[in-house]
């Protein structure tokens, strides 16, 4: 995907779930989206059915343990 898809993508995903998203930045030409873990399930259905992303295969899913976190 090019950088210049990439940066639209991005702005659709901040638009579109602003409320949702936490962060968001274009790294080694990937894009990073920073999520609680709440919202996984609903990020996940509106990548696959809006009409402007259609995202028809997931790759990655990363998590981070906080060791001072009780979850």
């Amino acid at each position: 995907m090019s950088a210049n898809s990439l940066r639209n993508l991005e702005k659709i995903i901040n638009s579109e779930l602003a409320n949702k998203v936490l962060k968001s930045d274009i790294e080694y030409n990937e894009l990073l989206v920073e999520i609680d873990s709440k919202e996984l399930v609903n990020i996940i259905q509106f990548l696959k059915s809006n009409d402007k992303c259609k995202f028809r295969q997931l790759i990655d899913i990363a998590g981070v343990d906080n060791l001072g976190n009780e979850k």
